[in-house]
């Protein structure tokens, strides 16, 4: 372990087999010397990271995190977890395995005691954690302070848009943890692997990806396995992680049901399963991150590596196959960035930058002071429910006990805000519900023939749909159906025989 951040830590030309450009000397002009720089990262490195968290502390905008938390309120209100759905009219009573029960009951535990501002400040907090574990891992492996700050940077900015009230922020903190244990368990610490084995107990439990985590541990392991050319501590390592997975209230369901998942994802076209777009700014930026690191891994020496490299090309590949996938891909590049941007620019460089340091760090602390005061604006606006997505009033109108057909993104907030009162009939939890009852109700929210005969059939008297869906056009064009509450996120329409009752208030 390394105990700080100046005088301490591995130097990057013992980390790895490759020249590195020697440190500048102290500048004779200003008297400032690498220690004293070096001394200020730790300062940088917390401005940054409060920066960064500080934009993921606004307003609740994620379409799972709502039934997330409702499903927290009914594991600790109950004592159990449920394994049947009690919040969908369509889907009552089916078999159901949440994948996160461990985590929900932390984000209603939070919403309990500090509102829907506390969650918006957990997922911040979450996130902060996860860039200091970026951190950690790159100084365990002999990255300069300087260089974690700036691959710190980066990867903040890839993993912004991917940071939501979710199951999924512990997996992003839990990766990075588990393969700082790996490396000493594949080396003989019994110790580390039973931290390892803690780490997945508990990670499977928080959010079932945990099988991916297992995957990343066994590509270490061969890689560990060719170089060492022993099998035997590898092959004990995997199964312990492998294992540690099973521990769970579902058991080996903890594998099989990733699979089925990804399909109904793929089948209905989910966008976290889609394959990267660069015209989208977000999976641009994880292809930049993608760049640099291939870049770093070859200045580094490090790509001849490959506990280091299969790792990494297995979440690559994860990636290209799912998107979901990136955020995991960007946690481990992190380190590697950090070693990679310690190997830029040369010694003739550097004593050319030198006397323009302090112009240059001036520069940098009034681009981060933006930054600071542009995150203090975003997290003032911690707990908001974002309206753009979710028809808050629309959904506060809606009479109780009404049977509802509603979108898929929104069934979520629904449940959240209204049920016991009001079931939805459809959300986010699509293993719930399966292919074909989904892909049937979008149909009929995009107008598709036998919709008003299936609202009849279902005794449906609400619809909750998106302002340009052609259902509403139709029946607004009947003389059984008026419309109640229209946002930009959603409109409202009740049958005429049906009251719209005493609004509620809504989160």
């Amino acid at each position: 372990m390394h105990s700080g951040w100046c005088g301490a830590g591995v130097p990057l030309r013992q980390a790895v087999p490759v020249a590195v450009v020697p440190a500048p000397s102290p500048d004779p002009a200003r008297g400032t010397t690498p220690g004293r720089l070096e001394r200020a990262a730790p300062v940088a490195l917390g401005l940054v990271v409060a920066c960064l968290a500080g934009f993921r502390a606004g307003p609740l905008s994620d379409y799972d995190g709502w039934w997330h938390l409702r499903t927290g309120e009914y594991i600790l209100d109950r004592s159990v977890i449920p394994r049947r759905d009690p919040f969908s009219w369509t889907a009552l009573g089916d078999r159901w395995h949440p994948n996160g029960w461990a985590a929900d009951p932390v984000f209603e535990a939070v919403r309990r005691v500090g509102g829907l501002a506390g969650v918006s400040v957990l997922r911040a907090g979450l996130f902060a954690v996860t860039l200091l574990a970026i951190g950690a891992l790159a100084r365990r492996r002999g990255a300069r302070p300087w260089p974690i700050v700036a691959a710190v940077v980066v990867a903040g900015l890839a993993l912004i848009p991917f940071v939501n009230e979710r199951p999924q922020l512990f997996s992003y903190l839990l990766l990075p943890v588990a393969v700082a244990l790996a490396g000493p368990a594949l080396s003989g610490s019994n110790r580390a692997l039973a931290g390892l084995a803690a780490t997945f107990v508990l990670w499977a439990n928080l959010h079932g990806v945990a099988p991916l985590g297992v995957a990343v541990v066994g590509a270490m392991a061969a890689g560990h396995a060719v170089a060492s050319r022993r099998a035997g501590r590898p092959v004990v390592v995997v199964a312990v992680a492998a294992l540690a997975v099973l521990a769970t209230p579902y058991g080996v369901l903890t594998y099989t049901d990733a699979p089925v998942v990804r399909g109904l994802g793929r089948d209905l076209a989910i966008g976290e399963y889609r394959h990267p777009d660069l015209a989208q700014g977000a999976d641009l930026m994880v292809t930049i991150v993608a760049v640099l690191a291939v870049v770093s891994l070859i200045r580094t020496g490090r790509w001849r590596r490959l506990d280091v490299v299969l790792p990494l090309a297995l979440l690559a590949v994860a990636t290209v196959d799912a998107i979901r996938s990136a955020p995991m891909f960007v946690v481990l590049a992190g380190p590697e960035l950090a070693l990679g941007f310690a190997t830029i620019g040369s010694a003739r460089l550097r004593a050319r930058t030198g006397p323009r340091a302090g112009p240059l760090a001036a520069g940098g602390a009034v681009v981060l002071a933006a930054a600071l005061v542009g995150a203090v604006d975003t997290a003032g606006k911690a707990g908001h429910v974002d309206r753009s997505r979710f028809p808050a009033g629309a959904v506060a109108a809606i009479p109780d006990g009404c049977r509802v057909l509603n979108e898929y993104e929104q069934g979520g907030y629904l449940l959240f805000a209204r049920w016991p009162g009001v079931k939805v009939s459809q959300d986010s939890r699509a293993d719930v519900y399966g292919t074909a009852p989904l892909l049937e109700q979008r149909r009929f929210l995009q107008g598709g023939s036998g919709a008003e005969k299936w609202l009849r059939e279902n005794g449906v008297d609400c619809v909750l749909a998106e302002p340009d869906r052609p259902l509403l056009d139709q029946l607004r064009a009947t003389p059984d159906w008026r419309e109640v509450v229209a946002e930009p996120a959603g409109v409202l329409l009740v049958r005429r025989h049906r009251s719209a009752g005493t609004a509620v208030d809504h989160p």
